[in-house]
């Protein structure tokens, strides 16, 4: 699937997302934010085994691990 970018002008975005909706829904999605993007990009690469991730918990643990060496000789 291919990304792209659309400036609409204010005025016309209601009209030109009515035509949006008559596309078929398995060949066009609608991305509101970049925010979505980002987060959909990292379900994809996580999903796809292209990229790993700790747990929240096991990050902490990682953290923690770190600190506790850093200062296990003060």
């Amino acid at each position: 699937m291919q990304l792209v970018t659309l400036k609409v002008e204010d005025g016309f975005l209601n009209q030109f997302m009515q035509y949006i909706n008559t596309l078929p829904k398995n060949k066009v999605e609608v991305l509101k934010n970049t925010l979505s993007l980002e987060i959909k990009k990292r379900i994809e690469d996580i999903e796809s085994g292209k990229e790993t991730y700790l747990t929240f918990h096991d990050g902490l643990d990682d953290i923690r691990d770190n600190i506790v060496k850093k200062y296990a000789n003060s």
